[in-house]
C-alpha cells in the first residue's frame, strides 16, 4: 500500500473518532476480534480437512486407489502445516520487553513509588522493571510465562528520561503511564485493550513466518492489517489523551506539563546534538573511549536551552501521520496550557539519582559497555 492510500485510511479513521470516541473503540476492537475470528475459521477448516484425509486410515485403505492415497497423504501434510501455523500465529510467545532488570533490593525508592502510585490508581502491581537506553517510559503487560491467564506488567524505564527530567517530573511521567494502565481496567475496556494487543501481536506473527507460508495469511493481512494500523494509529492518540487527563487529576496539569515539555527538550537535544557528536566522535577515532550513558547527565546539565522546544513549523504533517503520540502542542492545548510553560531544570538532583541511587553507576556501566559492543560490531 503506497503512502496517500495509507494516508485516506487515516482520514477515514480521524474523523471516526471525531464523532464518536466510544464507538471509535469499539469498532476497531471488533476489527481485531474479526480478524482472530478468521484465523480460528482458518484452523478449524485445516482440522475438518486433515480429519478428512484420515477417512481412509479408518475406512480401510484397501478400498482405494494408490492415486486417492496419495492425494490424501498431500492434503494431510498441507492441513497439518496450515493448522500448526494458525496455533503459532494465535498463540506464539510474546517477545519479552528489552532492558536490564532491576530487582527490588537495587531499586527500593523506585519500587516503594511504583507501589504508592499502584493504590493511588487502584491498578495491579508492577511486577518487573526494566531499564533501556531510550528516552522513553511505558508499562507493557505480557502473560505470564507460567500462568497464561494471568498479566504480568513490567515497567520499561529508560534511563535517558530519568537522567533528564527531576524527581516531580518523573512522578508526572509514570502518573501518565499508570493512566494508561488504569483506563485498561475500566469496564469492558479492559477486554477491548487486550483483545487489539493480541491482534497486534498475531500479525507480527504473520510476518514472522517463513516467506512460503505467508502465502496462506496473505490474503487476510492484506485486507485487514492496513485499515486496523491506521486506526490503531489514530486510537493511540485518543488514548494519549485520555492518560494525560488521568495523570492531571492526580499531579496536576501544570506539573504533568512541564515534564512534556522539559522530555520534549532534551529528546531534541539528544538526538540533534549528542548522539551526533558521540557517533562522529565514534567514527572518527579507531578505538573510542568515550562513555555516552555516563556524561548524559553532565550533558544534560549544561547549557541547552538554544535547542528550543518545537514549534508550529517543526511539527510537519509528514511526520505527525506516522507517530504513536500526538504532537507536544496538542497535548498542552489538551491540558489547557501553553506550550512554552516554564521548565523546571533537574540540575544535579535528577530523578535517576533518587530513585535508582548506587545502582546507576552499575546500569550506566552496563549501557556503555552494550553500547560499545554494538558500535564494535558495526
Amino acid at each position: 500500500m503506497s503512502r496517500s492510500d495509507f494516508e485516506v485510511l487515516m482520514q477515514c479513521a480521524r474523523r471516526h473518532a471525531a464523532r464518536s470516541p466510544r464507538m471509535f473503540r469499539l469498532r476497531v476492537t471488533l476489527r481485531a476480534l474479526c480478524g482472530m475470528g478468521s484465523l480460528f475459521a482458518l484452523a478449524v477448516g485445516a482440522v475438518l480437512a486433515l480429519a478428512w484425509s484420515l477417512s481412509p486410515v479408518f475406512a480401510g485403505a484397501a478400498a482405494n486407489s494408490a492415486g486417492s492415497l496419495v492425494f490424501h497423504l498431500l492434503a494431510m501434510l498441507s492441513a497439518g502445516v496450515v493448522l500448526v501455523a494458525c496455533a503459532w500465529v494465535l498463540y506464539g510467545p510474546a517477545q519479552p520487553p528489552q532492558g536490564i532488570v532491576l530487582s527490588r533490593s537495587a531499586a527500593p525508592r523506585l519500587f516503594a513509588l511504583l507501589d504508592r502510585m499502584g493504590r493511588r490508581f487502584g491498578t495491579p502491581p508492577i511486577h518487573e522493571v526494566r531499564v533501556s537506553g531510550e528516552l522513553n517510559a511505558a508499562i507493557t503487560q505480557r502473560p505470564d510465562p507460567v500462568l497464561r491467564v494471568r498479566l504480568r506488567n513490567t515497567l520499561v524505564l529508560g534511563l535517558p528520561l530519568a537522567l533528564a527530567v527531576t524527581p516531580r517530573q518523573l512522578v508526572a511521567v509514570l502518573a501518565h503511564e499508570f493512566g494508561h494502565l488504569r483506563r485498561q481496567r475500566i469496564a469492558l475496556g479492559g477486554w477491548g485493550c487486550h483483545a487489539r494487543a493480541r491482534w497486534h501481536q498475531v500479525l507480527g506473527n504473520m510476518e514472522s513466518v517463513p516467506a512460503w507460508l505467508q502465502l496462506v495469511f496473505a490474503p487476510l493481512a492484506n485486507r485487514a492489517s492496513p485499515t486496523y494500523c491506521a486506526e490503531s494509529l489514530v486510537l493511540s492518540h485518543l488514548d494519549e489523551f485520555e492518560a494525560d487527563a488521568a495523570a492531571a487529576k492526580v499531579v496536576g496539569a501544570t506539573r504533568l506539563g512541564q515534564a512534556l515539555s522539559e522530555i520534549a527538550l532534551k529528546h531534541r537535544f539528544l538526538f540533534e546534538d549528542y548522539w551526533r557528536n558521540v557517533y562522529a566522535q565514534a567514527d572518527y577515532a579507531k578505538r573510542s573511549n568515550f562513555l555516552p550513558y555516563r556524561h548524559m547527565a553532565l550533558a544534560f546539565r549544561a547549557d541547552i536551552g538554544h535547542a528550543g522546544l518545537p514549534g508550529e513549523s517543526d511539527e510537519t504533517p509528514e511526520d505527525a501521520a506516522f507517530d504513536t503520540h500526538p504532537s507536544l502542542r496538542a497535548r498542552m492545548r489538551a491540558l489547557g496550557l501553553d506550550v512554552a510553560a516554564p521548565v523546571e531544570s533537574c540540575g544535579s538532583d535528577n530523578a535517576a539519582r533518587r530513585f535508582l541511587g548506587e545502582t546507576l553507576v552499575w546500569l550506566t556501566g552496563l549501557l556503555d559497555r552494550q553500547w560499545r559492543d554494538a558500535e564494535r560490531q558495526d
